[in-house]
């Protein structure tokens, strides 16, 4: 798995869904089914498995297998390791990426955590889902909205404002914000900085609607 896969999966369930073609949901099972036949939550490299996909089918089709992957994901991420604002380091594992984080996992870890709970009503993944989700965003949005694409322990953010990332990040927070109750501890700072990220990008947009890749470099070209 890589981290847009992830996205392509919700994307087929949700077509699937709005427009009644159960094969699109059918490839979405197979492939799932044939990564859970490997084992999920074995290696690092599975934390980008699409786990909100495995809870999607799960509710949808009731089999325990795709229940029990999400949760072998969500044990994996407990186990790697965090850097000091407590967000996960996905790739401690790799040389070269020991120490950083990226804008991309806000989509993938607490969705996962969020719908886990939706699905088990277990609190204590709504709380993860929250707190990961900040301890990300804490090192990468800056004071005025936007977020950076990557942060490394030692060195800070790497300053380059992606505008897909931000994307994945609205999307993650979205998930967040609707799965866990308003009275989990601080959800309020989710929605603060999910507004506050939406009001910084807003002025950014093209007329064709498009964003820059670096949404505050107008020289970059538009995706």
């Amino acid at each position: 798995w890589n981290f847009g896969e992830a996205i392509a999966l919700d994307a087929l369930l949700e077509a699937s869904l709005h427009l009644n073609e159960p094969v699109y949901e059918q490839h979405v099972a197979a492939l799932c089914l044939a990564s859970i036949a490997k084992g999920v939550g074995r290696v690092a490299e599975d934390c980008q498995a699409p786990g909100r996909a495995f809870v999607t089918l799960y509710r949808r089709r009731g089999d325990p297998r795709y229940l029990a992957a999400a949760e072998a994901l969500a044990v994996l991420h407990d186990r790697l390791p965090r850097n000091p604002q407590g967000a996960i380091l996905v790739r401690a594992h790799q040389a070269g990426w020991k120490h950083q984080i990226w804008i991309d996992s806000i989509d993938l870890i607490g969705p996962l955590y969020a719908n886990l709970a939706n699905v088990t009503d277990d609190p204590d993944r709504q709380r993860q889902a929250v707190d990961l989700t900040l301890a990300h965003l804490r090192c990468l949005q800056a004071d005025r909205g936007l977020a950076c694409h990557g942060y490394d322990t030692h060195s800070g953010r790497n300053g380059h404002h992606w505008s897909r990332g931000m994307g994945w990040a609205l999307m993650g927070m979205a998930e967040v914000l609707v799965l866990t109750p308003e009275t989990t501890p601080g959800r309020d700072e989710v929605l603060q900085r999910f507004v506050a990220m939406t009001q910084a990008l807003l002025p950014l947009q093209r007329d064709d609607g498009l964003w820059h890749i670096v949404v505050d470099r107008p020289d970059s070209y538009p995706e």
